[in-house]
């Protein structure tokens, strides 16, 4: 099977639309990082649509970020075709630990707009397909339970109340926020995120949006919570290890993608650039 070579550009940041809100504390690290290794690693993913100028942030908002705070005007990224057939959105679930579920629940109850009705789970999981609910939690101790939430809103109105929902646990303090995919939910709680003992707690369920309805969030300015979004590439390019000085030391994007493309292109006739075909686990990120 042949494989796509990623695309990677230089951009403007300006022209580049967040479509998740981004973690402030996490940006300032990746900044402080980036500066005492005075290069970028890992190219944020920008996705491409027709009759949309921007290009919309997939995956990396924080490091685009954080880029912005170091005063760059300008960031690497891989650019993909987001109506690309190969290319897959699906969603991540959150497992909120140290929380009790009627404290939870009486919270989202009262969030201005938010309706909640107990159900199944397999009724919630149906609900969600069809986009008649924005999310349900379900608690380890009685998975087959499930508490749906909805709302009477449009497209960016959801983005709003599903970050009302996100807020009330994200930034509770205690236990981090773990995250599952939607397919490894289909056995939760039996398997949990990250090995045995990770399983209890409250799951928190999300739909899976389309390119398209994406973008619209991300052209109205409203952005969804971080972490709910999961776009499964068809190829992603990492380790650039783009120096810094190409994006601070060169004037214009033609002359910062010329240097990009030569980095590459040495790169490559030095054996540098590798593909694996095997899925492959990093233990040093």
């Amino acid at each position: 099977m042949e494989v796509p070579t990623p695309l990677l550009l230089i951009v403007a940041q300006d022209s580049v639309l967040l479509h998740e809100e981004y973690d402030e504390a996490r940006a300032d690290r990746l900044a402080a990082q980036i500066r005492k290794d005075g290069m970028l690693k890992d190219p944020p993913i920008v996705g491409r649509l027709p009759q949309v100028s921007q290009l919309i942030e997939l995956d990396g908002t924080n490091r685009l970020v954080a880029l912005r705070r170091m005063g760059l005007d300008v960031a690497l990224v891989q650019v993909v075709d987001y109506l690309d057939p190969a290319l897959r959105l699906s969603s991540w679930y959150h497992i909120v630990q140290g929380r009790e579920l009627g404290e939870l629940l009486t919270a989202v109850r009262n969030t201005a707009g938010l309706s909640l009705e107990q159900v199944s789970r397999e009724d919630a999981d149906a609900a969600l397909a069809q986009r008649t609910i924005i999310a349900y939690l379900s608690p380890s101790s009685e998975p087959d339970r499930a508490y749906a939430v909805s709302i009477d809103t449009d497209l960016p109105g959801q983005a709003n109340a599903l970050n009302a929902i996100v807020h009330l646990y994200k930034y509770a303090g205690g236990t981090p926020v773990r995250r599952i995919s939607s397919e490894e939910a289909v056995s939760w709680p039996q398997h949990g995120p990250v090995g045995e003992g990770q399983a209890e707690g409250i799951m928190v369920a999300f739909p899976t949006y389309t390119p398209h309805e994406v973008a619209e969030m991300a052209l109205s300015g409203k952005l969804l919570p971080s972490g709910v979004t999961r776009h499964l590439l068809p190829v992603r390019a990492l380790g650039v290890s783009l120096p810094l000085e190409v994006l601070t030391r060169l004037a214009t994007l033609e002359e910062r993608n010329a240097a990009l493309e030569q980095l590459i292109a040495e790169r490559a006739r030095a054996g540098r650039v590798r593909f694996y075909h095997e899925p492959t686990f990093v233990y040093d990120d």
